[in-house]
């Protein structure tokens, strides 16, 4: 089987599994496209059965892939917006409805990537990237937790700005020629720290938005925002307004 090569050695099954969220994420390997198997990952990435087994299943036990008895593994379609759609900027939506937005800078610093990211931004593991977390506030209540990474060669100035006075994705969109978001949006249960910055409890679901920013191409930052159910609504507008 020939396909994507990662980043670094595939070793455990959570490996496995962000190589084949960032194959997905990435475009490689789009909506209703066939997965490797278990026999053919033990095959051509050198892990154990056990180990490719557990991936698929918990993948397909998240909504990622949609798995067939004696066919296969397939990319499940996310949940998104249709493409003429953008995203508000948050800042800018929750003044747009007479609120007040703030923003806590939780990290701006520089990271060695991990397997995950450098299958993201297409750099090799180590590398250094750009890491911020960003908690935004509505009336002084946590709305949303941004946790995003940046390519540094393509906005080398990303850590000298100042977060609390503009958002990462106001920035980038100004800062990255020709740049545009991709997204895609699920219901997921909040990690521990993520719990913890946002005030809710573990069973509190949270929607996810997966948002991918290129520029000519190329993938110039990642990024998780989780927003608790309830407390954010998410507003899309039509993509050619927004370039009016």
């Amino acid at each position: 089987m020939s396909g994507p090569t990662p980043a670094g050695r595939l070793r455990t099954y959570k490996d496995v599994k962000q190589f084949i969220l960032a194959c997905i994420r990435t475009g490689k390997w789009p909506p209703h496209h066939r997965v490797p198997s278990e026999n053919q990952l033990v095959v051509s990435y050198g892990v154990s059965k056990t180990t490719a087994e557990r991936a698929l299943y918990e993948l397909a036990s998240e909504g990622v892939l949609r798995r067939i008895p004696g066919i296969g593994s397939f990319v499940a379609k996310p949940k998104c917006f249709p493409a003429v759609f953008d995203m508000l900027d948050i800042a800018e939506d929750i003044r747009q409805r007479g609120k007040i937005h703030t923003a806590n800078v939780i990290t701006l610093s520089e990271n060695p990537a991990s397997f995950e990211i450098g299958n993201e931004l297409g750099v090799e593991v180590g590398s250094t990237v750009f890491h911020s977390v960003i908690l935004h506030h509505k009336d002084n209540v946590p709305v949303q937790l941004e946790d995003r990474f940046v390519l540094p060669s393509a906005v080398p100035a990303y850590l000298a700005q100042d977060f609390t006075e503009r958002t990462p994705t106001s920035y980038l969109l100004e800062a990255a020629r020709g740049a545009r978001n991709e997204y895609s949006i699920r219901a997921v249960s909040p990690e521990g720290w993520e719990q913890t910055l946002l005030a809710i409890l573990p069973t509190k679901p949270c929607l996810s938005i997966h948002l991918r920013l290129t520029s000519n191409r190329n993938v110039v930052s990642v990024a998780r925002l989780v927003s608790p159910a309830g407390r954010y609504r998410l507003e899309a507008i039509r993509r050619h307004a927004a370039r009016a």
